[in-house]
């Protein structure tokens, strides 16, 4: 992926979406999906184990694979506060050489969208086909920037403890139509005793896809069965911000 997570973002990350927190009640719509497989699921793009962890004690038989190691170490340390185990791979999922085959993969909340080249997303669409058992199934968030706006500056502010606070800064940069990317930049600065101690910056890229193009990608792979899902199935939502395929 193109995105990288500093030290930084992956702390953030598990502070604002810790185990067990739904984005747009994404956590209930996967369960509802899986819950009656038998048979291994793959989440790719894990990071901390915010859905991973949920669905283990629940029963779900799922592993994980993230390409970040700072936040498979986060997902390490929250297995361990759970009591629950599992295999977590770290490595690129297009290149990774897989030793089984998975009833369903799943890649929640716009992972796939933090992928720039639009050729390793069509890869890993394949590599997803060839890993799947023959009735296996994926379901993959796709993310639309229906509240980005060019030029705007959003600063949020986390305490870590009595002494520590991280000031994060986003910065919203350029919308890229015509390539259907959103570019931004996120700046975390690390306050000890209110002191700055570290600035890291990190470049925030989104894609998005057309249903229809995306729908294509999954043809050209292999998929024949696919389901488009708007917000979860919550029509009460009534701007559009994710699309779920779910494809065989």
């Amino acid at each position: 992926m193109g995105n990288y997570y500093p030290s930084l973002s992956g702390l953030i990350y598990d502070l604002t979406k810790p185990v067990g927190h739904s984005v747009d009640g994404d956590l209930e719509f996967y369960y509802e999906e899986i819950k009656e497989i038998n048979g291994q699921i793959l989440e790719a793009g894990v990071g901390t184990g915010r859905m991973l962890i949920p669905f283990l004690r629940k029963g779900i038989d799922i592993e994980g694979i993230d390409n970040s190691q700072e936040m498979l170490e986060i997902c390490k340390i929250n297995l361990l506060k759970y009591k629950e185990n599992t295999t977590l791979l770290l490595g690129d999922l297009v290149e990774t050489e897989f030793e089984k085959k998975y009833e369903a993969i799943l890649m929640p909340t716009g992972t796939i969208c933090l992928i720039e080249e639009r050729e390793k997303v069509i890869k890993l669409i394949k590599k997803f086909k060839s890993i799947l058992t023959k009735n296996g199934k994926v379901i993959i968030d796709l993310i639309f920037p229906s509240n980005f706006k060019a030029g705007t500056i959003h600063s949020f502010d986390y305490k870590i403890d009595d002494n520590r606070s991280i000031k994060l800064t986003n910065i919203s940069k350029e919308i890229d139509w015509v390539n259907q990317k959103t570019i931004s930049e996120l700046v975390y600065e690390d306050f000890h005793k209110e002191k700055l101690v570290e600035t890291q910056r990190q470049q925030f890229n989104l894609n998005w896809f057309g249903v229809d193009e995306f729908k294509a990608i999954l043809k050209e792979a292999g998929f024949i069965d696919i389901k488009v899902i708007i917000n979860y199935g919550m029509k009460r939502v009534l701007n559009l911000k994710t699309v779920t395929i779910i494809a065989k």
